[in-house]
């Protein structure tokens, strides 16, 4: 049984006496034994709905953070809530994050700081031949998915994202150094390396492809191995709403 419904009324947002926050807003807990669950993360123009979503991920897009960046209790990673909220009026989506992040301060007694640490990193750069990439014109849904075969298809996407999504999969966070501030229509199979590595009983397969080969092959970019100092997001205090 669900329990735990906590509900609170905020003040207006874009009041001058304080940050933005929502007109009215529930956090409820999701039960641990409730699932399997839908998750959803959706921002409108008048309110947000995070459903069963863990904590830790409702953090990192609020502040827009890298998963590398956060550092936290480890309860966070796996307990869910569901938030759901109005703002009593229409904003764009850099407004709603403002209110999400007054939420969790005022609901989760959220406090962190920041501070930067060196840690290993890939550099993505373009390669000795210059990159191998037609700029996308046209428009549409934006990140990666299956394609033909093993390949994966990246549409209208930029370079900070496919750092992004490489950081994911590798050891270590990716920066774009590219210097290629447009977006982009390529494609890419090193996904397959991983989905075969991942399939119960199945040994790795040595033919599959390596992202560090397919990059210079496919698109002109490489990874280029480096120490940077890497800002982190540490959370000093977090705690469970109380019910109201």
């Amino acid at each position: 049984m669900m329990k735990g419904l906590v509900c609170v009324v905020l003040a207006v947002a874009g009041s001058a006496q304080g940050p933005p926050a929502f007109e009215v807003a529930s956090v409820r807990p999701t039960a641990k034994d409730s699932g399997p669950w839908r998750v959803t993360e959706r921002i409108d123009a008048d309110g947000i709905n995070f459903a069963n979503e863990i904590l830790r991920l409702t953090i990192l897009r609020a502040y827009g953070l890298k998963p590398y960046q956060l550092t936290g209790p480890e309860w966070i990673g796996g307990e869910r809530f569901s938030i759901v909220a109005k703002a009593g009026h229409a904003a764009p989506e850099s407004e709603m994050l403002a209110m999400l992040r007054t939420l969790l301060e005022d609901r989760f007694k959220l406090g962190f700081h920041r501070e930067s640490k060196e840690m290993p990193v890939y550099a993505l750069v373009v390669g000795r031949g210059g990159p191998k990439l037609a700029e996308a014109k046209d428009e549409g849904a934006v990140g990666a998915e299956a394609g033909d075969g093993d390949e994966l298809v990246f549409s209208r996407t930029s370079m900070d994202l496919l750092a992004n999504m490489l950081g994911q999969s590798l050891d270590r966070p990716v920066i774009d150094e590219t210097g290629l501030k447009g977006s982009y229509n390529f494609k890419l199979s090193w996904w397959a390396e991983r989905r075969r590595k991942g399939q119960a009983g199945a040994a790795a397969d040595s033919s599959a492809p390596s992202i560090f080969t397919e990059l210079p092959a496919r698109v002109g970019l490489r990874l280029e191995p480096r120490r940077a100092p890497v800002e982190m997001f540490v959370i000093d205090r977090v705690v469970r709403p109380s019910e109201n």
